[in-house]
């Protein structure tokens, strides 16, 4: 998951995102499809924490390894 080197909960959620910068702004998304702008009230958690959404672990899993 070093394309996606985040870990985010979104407000309301359990899960835990993968997420990674957009355009090297402050903007995020989350491998499952989310856009999160800066000013998004979302948990930022540790970039070790497991994650936990079925859609970011599919797309990880997809992605081509180094």
């Amino acid at each position: 998951m070093a394309d996606w080197p985040h870990r985010v909960r979104l407000p309301g959620g359990r899960n835990a995102h993968a997420a990674r910068d957009v355009n090297g702004g402050p903007d995020r998304a989350t491998a499952c499809g989310y856009f999160l702008p800066e000013e998004s009230a979302n948990h930022w958690l540790d970039p070790d924490v497991p994650i936990g959404c079925r859609g970011c672990q599919r797309a990880s899993d997809r992605e081509p390894t180094p």
